[in-house]
């Protein structure tokens, strides 16, 4: 076979046949939406990842990154002239026809992806309206865990942060309320523990004689992208001070712990698995 160089298939710009090694050289283009940090990020901004503690080894499907982003070493995002830079990064997850269909008012979001990408935008607009904290409500999926007001409590860290890229950055913390029955149910968790911690850590948050903010997932894969992220960013990031302070001793470890120190950003581009990447990386079944 001559040795030569062909283009073809999506993000593939050419393969090189090497006649003496036996090799084969693929070129491949880097996908422009991919997120570009933290890979990206520059050194001042890195900290050392966190080690897993023994029990959290089933999370081999989500390793720890060595760029793992200091929240605390962020600065508070621009807004002294208003929400429209932050207005120009939420417009930007939109596709083309998406801006179309919206201009015409006819948008439907359809697949779970599109409206995660608009729950983002609901949560980046409650931050700025000063709202801290929220529960998320699955609409079209399995009814609410017992006992439960909401399938996730999050609380929004304020201000929000400007990532390494520039984008804006929403530092959260979540307790994830199905995720601790199912923790309880298999005997890795305690349910008086479990108590405890939301009384000592999350109640204070939320809002005194009035209901508390809700953000709806209404299509029946949305929470469970949701999860998936709120998950795999816990484990790309150094919580900032606020952040620990809210959470107990064991976070960020799903295999032990429903509670998670993590963050939101704008910039969501890759699918994030489902009912099948929770399971593998927890070994339960929600």
């Amino acid at each position: 076979m001559p040795l030569g160089c062909y283009s073809g298939g999506q993000g593939l710009e050419s393969v090189q046949l090497r006649r003496k090694s036996g090799q084969v050289w693929l070129k491949l283009r880097k996908a422009e939406e991919w997120e570009r940090w933290p890979a990206d990020a520059p050194t001042t901004l890195l900290a050392a990842p966190p080690q897993p503690r023994p029990a959290a080894m089933p999370l081999t499907v989500m390793p720890f990154t060595p760029d793992c982003l200091d929240i605390s070493l962020l600065r508070p995002f621009d807004l002294s002239s208003g929400t429209q830079l932050l207005a120009l990064h939420m417009f930007a997850m939109s596709t083309r026809q998406q801006v179309m269909q919206q201009a015409r008012k006819n948008f439907d979001n359809g697949d779970a992806e599109t409206e995660l990408r608009e729950s983002i935008k609901t949560l980046f607009i409650r931050a700025t309206e000063g709202v801290r904290f929220l529960g998320v409500e699955n609409m079209a999926g399995q009814p609410l865990p017992e006992g439960c007001s909401a399938e996730l409590f999050v609380l929004l860290h304020l201000p929000i942060q400007e990532g390494p890229d520039g984008s804006p950055i929403l530092p959260i913390t979540v307790v994830d309320n199905r995720l601790a029955l199912a923790l309880v149910e298999s005997s890795r968790g305690d349910i008086n523990r479990s108590v405890d911690d939301f009384q000592q850590y999350m109640m204070p948050h939320m809002p005194q004689g009035k209901p508390f903010h809700t953000l709806k997932c209404t299509h029946r894969d949305e929470l469970m992208l949701l999860r998936r992220m709120i998950f795999r960013n816990a484990l790309r990031c150094k919580p900032s001070s606020s952040q620990k302070r809210c959470v107990p001793q064991h976070f960020n470890d799903p295999a032990m712990s429903p509670w998670f120190a993590s963050y939101l950003s704008p910039r969501y581009a890759e699918h994030l698995g489902g009912q099948e990447g929770f399971e593998l990386m927890t070994g339960l079944k929600l």
